[in-house]
């Protein structure tokens, strides 16, 4: 199939123009059926005929009016807040409530490698929903471009330490990850534990994001909300909740199949850096390379999407679960065939291959090459600030024992003995460096 054009939005590119959406699983474009290979609906449900029916009927039963949506609304937001095992939730049409956080966001992108770097992108809240003057930690819990997870039980910890309060932002997650599809924190055993949490409903059939968390932040970050979403998405979001809480087959088939293309990518010598969900990105390094891979793959009636960045552009896949073993097949074959074609030259690429993060595998992040480790290192920070982080490996073995000893102080632990004697130690010796 000939490719006219790239579809554009921001520098995430598409390789096929969307006519019409037959399935979770296929496209219309141009006439001509096309598997889908990259999807935000990675559970198929936004796709689902339940779903669809759900968001026609509300807009049969209250219009358009506005306003009609208010009570799907709330029963929305209270079903999302048993959902997360939060107190509170409230429906955003987008993420503009970021913009209206005073001063200086700490959005890092990469905190998975460089939690130390945290320190220097801490923003100093005035008042947030009553809480005193503090910090704030915003970070994202799933890197979108990557596919691992940002350790959030060690953020938690230390924003607990330094009287801070923690955002994560969660673009991917939500209905996939965690033992009833809670999104990240749920996945690594920290649900509700978070002070605030932004999670997208793209997975669950809907537009728009949700804010969850301590009842007071969130009451107060109403103020800055725009109007909810549309009363078709909010009606779609509760089908789909109520689908995916008596599915689970749909999360376990999801990790089946990005465990498989995972290990076919891998076989196939193409890097996948850190990635360990179904959300698998490869490695290319090259925009012209990347766009003729896209062509490739459209001629193959393969509807994909990259990320489009200089030496870091990459391709992303993530195949719904609601794919068939056959049309798998036919979408490896495809790709396997693009590969010998337009082999993507890396000599530090390893083949051995990697676990997915499954529930209960805590698992966050897969060894990866040194450019994925670098790739914002060497873009935000500057020798002096290397310098500033840099520690002595007594400092470090300085730092992991404190964080023991507080690990067990603070969580009554008593599967460390000697937690007073070591404090004690501890103390001692930051009087004499005193």
């Amino acid at each position: 199939m000939p490719l006219t054009d790239l579809t554009r939005f921001d520098r995430v590119v598409s390789n096929l123009r969307v006519d019409a959406t037959v399935s979770a699983t296929e496209i219309e474009s141009a006439g001509a059926r096309c598997l889908q290979s990259s999807t935000d609906d990675l559970l198929g449900l936004a796709a689902d005929v339940r779903v669809r029916e759900a968001a026609i009927g509300a807009i049969r039963k209250f219009g358009l009016a506005p306003g009609a949506a208010t009570r799907l609304r709330e029963e929305l937001e209270s079903r999302l807040s048993r959902h997360l095992a939060v107190e509170a939730a409230a429906l955003l049409p987008d993420l503009r409530l970021l913009d209206a956080l005073p001063g200086r966001v700490a959005a890092e992108g990469r905190t998975a490698r460089r939690l130390d770097l945290i320190a220097s992108e801490i923003l100093a809240v005035d008042d947030l929903g009553g809480s005193a003057r503090g910090q704030l930690f915003v970070t994202d819990a799933i890197h979108p471009f990557e596919g691992d997870l940002t350790p959030l039980p060690q953020l938690i910890e230390r924003a607990q330490r330094d009287h801070a309060l923690v955002i994560s932002i969660e673009a991917l997650g939500l209905g996939v990850l965690g033992t009833t599809g809670g999104g990240v924190a749920e996945h690594l055993g920290i649900a509700g534990q978070l002070d605030l949490q932004v999670l997208s409903l793209s997975a669950l059939g809907g537009h728009g994001w949700v804010l969850a968390g301590r009842r007071a932040l969130v009451e107060a970050a109403r103020a800055f909300t725009a109007p909810a979403p549309s009363l078709a998405s909010v009606a779609a979001t509760l089908r789909a909740l109520e689908i995916l809480q008596t599915e689970p087959q749909r999360r376990s088939r999801a990790f089946d199949v990005g465990q498989r293309l995972l290990n076919v990518l891998r076989d196939q010598g193409l890097d996948t850096g850190p990635c360990v969900t179904p959300w698998v990105p490869v490695w290319v390094g090259d925009e012209s390379l990347t766009e003729e891979w896209l062509r490739a793959m459209a001629e193959g009636g393969i509807a994909g999407r990259a990320l489009l960045a200089g030496k870091h552009s990459r391709l992303l896949f993530s195949p719904a679960a609601t794919i068939s073993d056959a049309q798998l097949d036919s979408l490896l074959e495809t790709l396997s065939r693009v590969a010998r074609k337009l082999p993507i030259a890396d000599s530090s690429t390893s083949r051995a291959r990697v676990t997915i993060s499954r529930v209960g595998s805590f698992v966050m992040s897969a060894p990866c090459a040194p450019k994925w480790v670098e790739l914002e290192t060497r873009e935000r920070v500057t020798e002096p600030e290397a310098a500033a982080h840099a520690r002595t490996l007594s400092n470090r073995v300085f730092d992991a024992v404190e964080t023991l000893t507080w690990r067990a102080a603070n969580l009554r632990s008593t599967r460390l003995p000697g937690t007073d004697a070591i404090r004690a130690l501890i103390d001692r010796t930051r009087n004499r460096r005193g």
